[in-house]
């Protein structure tokens, strides 16, 4: 496990968090709701990086992503979408 240094988007400010290995830790998320904002908790512990997103149309799809907490975030998209994939890391 990895020590690195981020900015938390909460707050603002420096600090440190513990990196899993990426092939060690990952969410999976999916979804037949068409929303335009989908909520996601994924309990890492730590602000992943969105690593596939794929529509029920099986088209590539590149969300906005905020993070809520270290253990959630938010994918906002241009209109209601329902997520056949979606993996973070």
């Amino acid at each position: 496990m990895k020590i690195l240094p981020f900015v938390d988007p909460l707050k603002g400010e420096l600090g440190l968090y513990p990196y899993p290995d990426q092939d060690k830790v990952s969410y999976h998320y999916e979804t037949a709701s068409l929303l335009t904002v989908h909520t996601v908790t994924h309990n890492l512990g730590y602000y992943p990086a969105l690593v596939r997103c794929v529509d029920d149309a099986g088209t590539e799809r590149y969300p906005s992503i905020e993070h809520l907490s270290p253990n959630a975030l938010t994918m906002e998209f241009t209109g209601p979408t329902a997520v056949e994939a979606a993996d973070f890391s």
